[in-house]
């Protein structure tokens, strides 16, 4: 024998699962086994045991590629997508960019918080900086998404496009928050569309100046609440 021991485990159609050992218990002068041991154990509640564990895994391997797909397919409509665990410390991309990608390189060794402000620095402009670290400060999170499935911003880039961030949550609501998807959506072209429709509704096609309706609105708040000091 090249080892101390040597197993093999049997099914018994009557009795179940079975191990069966040779054991080497001593030895001549030269090292070789002597004498071994014959044991024979009884473990069909192990094997059910460790039947039952696979199922167990397979079931959650399947759950959560199940999950991930969902994910891939969610994140068609998304310009960046993350999976977050707030316990572990670790981000799941799903879809995102070089830039943000090398960002989260190389800061790998901080803290998911700060690797995602990280992000932010380098990306958000800085009228919006603020607002985005406070939105996505984990301290306050869960607290922020008690009794919510999303919450979401919209701010601009450091190339003035405008995109909605949002956090979604993974879980049941009741549980404490652990784990969340963390997205970026490009909107600009429907925000500009919206900017443009207020302004033609607010202002003469021909002249470019405020219309009638705008001007009687603003008489009608100076009448109530006065001329401010401005």
């Amino acid at each position: 024998l090249e080892k101390n021991r040597i197993s093999i485990e049997v099914e018994s159609i009557l009795d179940g699962w079975f191990r069966f050992s040779f054991v080497a218990s001593a030895f001549d002068a030269d090292g070789k086994m002597s004498h071994c041991l014959l044991t024979i154990e009884q473990i069909d509640q192990e094997k059910k045991e460790e039947l039952n564990q696979r199922m167990l895994l397979e079931k959650a391997l399947a759950s959560e590629k199940k999950e991930r797909d969902s994910l891939v397919s969610m994140a068609a409509i998304y310009s960046t997508m993350h999976v977050f665990n707030l316990n572990s410390n670790i981000a799941d991309e799903i879809a995102a960019n070089d830039t943000i990608r090398r960002i989260l390189v190389e800061h790998g060794m901080e803290s998911l918080q700060e690797r995602v402000w990280h992000v932010l620095d380098e990306t958000i402009s800085q009228e919006f900086l603020d607002r985005m670290i406070q939105f996505t400060n984990f301290a306050t999170l869960g607290r922020r998404m008690e009794g919510k499935t999303n919450i979401y911003t919209e701010v601009r880039d450091k190339h003035n496009l405008w995109f909605r961030f949002g956090f979604i949550r993974i879980g049941d609501m009741k549980d404490p928050l652990s784990k969340v998807i963390f997205f970026s959506q490009d909107i600009d072209g429907s925000k500009r569309e919206l900017e443009t429709l207020i302004e033609h509704s607010i202002t003469d096609e021909l002249t470019k100046i405020y219309n009638r309706h705008v001007y009687e609105t603003d008489l009608k708040k100076i009448q109530k609440d006065g001329i401010g000091k401005d």
